[in-house]
């Protein structure tokens, strides 16, 4: 779940030098929320660019019902 944490930090570099080790890009916290999801809310573009271009789900919803493009567009 590191990949999660980072990624609503907006850590950039720790995100990517885990995509790099394999993590898991559709693991989910206890609000059913992924890295993407996450990152979304947070409004850190770059990740959630990073996230994107490396296959991350899109239509993924958390347990409110929202998807990443959702937070994305609320932010």
């Amino acid at each position: 779940m590191e990949i999660i944490k980072e990624s609503k930090r907006g850590n950039y570099e720790k995100v990517k030098a885990l995509i790099e080790n394999k993590a898991e890009l559709e693991t989910k916290d206890k609000t059913e929320r992924t890295a993407l999801n996450n990152a979304s809310l947070e409004g850190h573009k770059e990740v959630v660019k990073l996230l994107i271009e490396n296959k991350a789900e899109l239509e993924t919803k958390d347990n409110s019902g929202r998807t990443p493009i959702l937070c994305i567009i609320e932010n």
